[in-house]
């Protein structure tokens, strides 16, 4: 068993999940499952996870969290939408404990996650394992084989995740989002809308502003503080003031229509195309997806097909003009062609071939052509050197001279003693005694 734990890299982050069975210490391969990691503990210190329940468990296999829902079916992830599985060959699901990421089809990651409750190798490149159980709490988790499911492995009295604790964090760059402060603005703006009055499908938002400032700027003043010319002053800008709140209101509300008629095009369209999407289906969406990656296939092949042809063509105009190069070569060699290549061509002209029976009259032709050129270099006059004086050279031999032949004489004198023949004349040595 430690040789397989010796395989794994080095972890760099750290949680401890307080659970109703007790307290499990969770390590991270950051470096390995960087997106998985980086999902795990935003949501961790968000305390999404807090008082989720363990909503499936299967003795010896797993077990499983993080769906908010506690049905099965819910969660979602920081980046909106669900992200891609991550591997590692020195991870396996080789032994229990693993923390892996759970999800219905592949690249489907959310939220959800599971402890390994003993080596699962069926789930090997399905599942993103991004941590491991460490220390004593392993037996913590391995309360959950005593726990109690319906046929449906959903436990009976499914235990809880209290909180997460970060000890450990790799990432700098988190910024945990508040999620009290979306709820809390969404309860509030909800009676703002249930507020606005309806006015035959007309926006006086702007004019409703205006009436409700006026107060605020003027005090209201009894009317015997004025004379009668400053009332009908008075009467005058205020007749004015209607004029202009009318001109403003018609044309706001001119503006209002339009912008509610392109807002209201524009919420159609979303709709109709969630509707669709809605009613698309999981097999028929990677259907959709697996077609657009043929089509963007097909339009690399057409790319580099084509790019293959002109690369073809420029080879061929390339061979072209290096043939025209050669041609021109070769009649400058046959120009300058040396004597020595000429005699070469000569021979190979007049070569005989394989198998091909000699010609007998020409060779007694050469032969007695031969002759004659002998007989014509005897009679030629022995002082005169041409090309053809070899054939006038002769083998001579020096005679002995005299010193030489009273040398011969000498060897011939001395005779080989042997003193195995003579054993009476010289004694034999011990070795030569054995020998015999």
């Amino acid at each position: 068993m430690s040789s397989i734990y010796v395989t794994e890299p080095t972890t760099s982050g750290k949680v401890v999940v307080h659970t109703s069975l007790g307290d499990i210490d969770i390590e991270l391969w950051a470096k390995e499952t960087p997106k998985a990691c980086r999902n795990f503990l935003q949501l961790c210190l968000e305390g999404y996870f807090n008082g989720n329940i363990f909503h499936r468990v299967i003795k010896g296999f797993i077990a499983q969290t993080g769906d908010p829902t506690g049905v099965g079916d819910g969660g979602e992830s920081i980046y909106g939408v669900p992200f891609s599985d991550e591997y590692h060959q020195r991870i396996r699901f080789s032994h229990r404990g693993l923390i892996a990421m759970a999800s219905s089809s592949p690249n489907e990651n959310n939220s959800q996650w599971f402890i390994t409750l003993d080596k699962t190798p069926e789930l090997q490149n399905k599942h993103t394992i991004f941590g491991k159980v460490t220390g004593s709490t392993i037996f913590n988790a391995l309360k959950f084989n005593n726990i109690e499911t319906d046929s449906e492995d959903r436990p009976l009295y499914p235990p809880t995740v209290d909180s997460i604790e970060v000890l450990l964090n790799p990432f700098d760059d988190i910024v945990p989002r508040d999620r009290t402060k979306k709820k809390e603005g969404a309860v509030v703006e909800q009676p703002k809308q249930k507020m606005k009055k309806n006015k035959n499908l007309l926006s006086f938002a702007d004019e409703e502003e205006e009436e409700s400032e006026e107060p605020v700027k003027t005090k209201m003043k009894s009317q015997h503080h004025y004379s009668q010319n400053e009332l009908e002053r008075k009467s005058a800008e205020e007749a004015e003031r209607m004029k202009e709140k009318q001109s403003k209101s018609n044309s706001n509300s001119n503006e209002s229509e339009e912008n509610e008629s392109a807002l209201s095009r524009t919420r159609e369209m979303l709709n109709r195309k969630k509707r669709k999407t809605e009613s698309l289906s999981r097999e028929e969406v990677n259907q959709i997806n697996e077609e657009i990656e043929a089509e963007d296939k097909a339009k690399e092949k057409e790319e580099k097909m084509r790019q293959i042809k002109e690369e073809q063509k420029r080879l061929k105009q390339e061979i072209a003009s290096i043939k025209n190069n050669n041609k021109g070569d070769e009649e400058k060699k046959i120009k300058t062609m040396s004597l020595l290549e000429e005699q070469r061509a000569k021979y190979m002209k007049n070569k005989r071939k394989k198998g091909e029976k000699p010609d007998e009259n020409l060779i007694l032709n050469q032969l007695n052509s031969f002759k004659k050129s002998l007989s014509k270099s005897g009679s030629a006059d022995k002082d005169e050197e041409d090309d053809n004086s070899w054939k006038t050279h002769s083998l001579k031999f020096a005679k002995n001279d005299s010193k030489r032949g009273d040398m011969d004489k000498k060897d011939e004198q001395y005779t080989v003693f042997d003193p195995l023949k003579h054993k009476d004349v010289i004694p034999l040595s011990h070795h030569q005694r054995k020998i015999q």
